[in-house]
Order: structure tokens, then sequence, then C-alpha cells
């Protein structure tokens, strides 16, 4: 059997269905009853980030200085691009949790529309969704 090795493969936690764990930046659950405004932001939770910079070893929570950051990361909300505040951050105190806050586009449509996350080239797979006014 060959088994695809990859050094990054980034995944976004989930609350239900598609819904993505995600926060609005006033820090409620994001959700359809609790869309994020456009232009405001929102932080996924995320795993799958491979090396970060300053490394961290395996299965060793993330010191909360300095902090470690994943290389290159993206996010695309609703198929448009969105800002990303600091990068792709590694939580402290927590094993391989990444945050990540990007900026819900003005362009992004309103509803449940879908967010990926990229890092270093890889694409998080599925259909995952936040909630957009």
């Amino acid at each position: 059997v060959t088994v695809p090795v990859v050094s990054v493969q980034p995944g976004i936690f989930m609350l239900s269905g598609s819904q993505a764990a995600a926060l609005n930046q006033d820090g409620s659950v994001n959700g359809p009853s609790n869309p994020a405004p456009k232009g405001s932001y929102v932080v996924l939770y995320a795993t799958g980030a491979g090396l970060v910079n300053p490394p961290v070893p395996t299965g060793k929570p993330a010191p909360s200085s300095p902090l470690s950051f994943a290389p290159s990361v993206s996010v695309s909300i609703g198929g448009a691009n969105a800002v990303i505040y600091q990068g792709g951050v590694l939580a402290p105190g927590f094993a391989g949790l990444l945050q990540v806050a990007a900026q819900v586009p003005q362009s992004a449509p309103s509803g449940n529309v879908p967010v990926t996350l990229s890092i270093a080239g890889q694409t998080s797979p599925g259909a995952t969704t936040i909630a957009i006014q």
C-alpha cells in the first residue's frame, strides 16, 4: 500500500455538519443565528500546520512566548481572499491547535459560505462553512 505523506495538511475544526469552529470578532460563536458582519474578523481553529517557527516539539503545548507561527497561511471566504491578522499562530497551552484570524471580505456573499484554509500550498479538505451577514 502506498501512503502519501505531506509535511502540511490543514484541517479546520467543525462544530456540527459543515459549520466551522469559529469565533466572531466580538468573541461569540459563529453560526447561522450569529453570523459575522462583512469587514469583521473571525477566528478559525485548525490543525495540521506542520513545522512552525519557532519550532515546538511534537505533542508539546505551544508556549505563550515566543508565539509560534505557521508558514504561508491564507484563507478564502466565499471564494474571496481574506486578509489574515498575524498569520496562523499555535494557541498557547495547546498541542497542535492553530488559530487563524481572517477578515471577512466585503465581497463575500451572505449566508453560510465556504471557507478554506491553505498553509504552504496545501488546502483544507471538505465543505466547511461560516455564517456571514
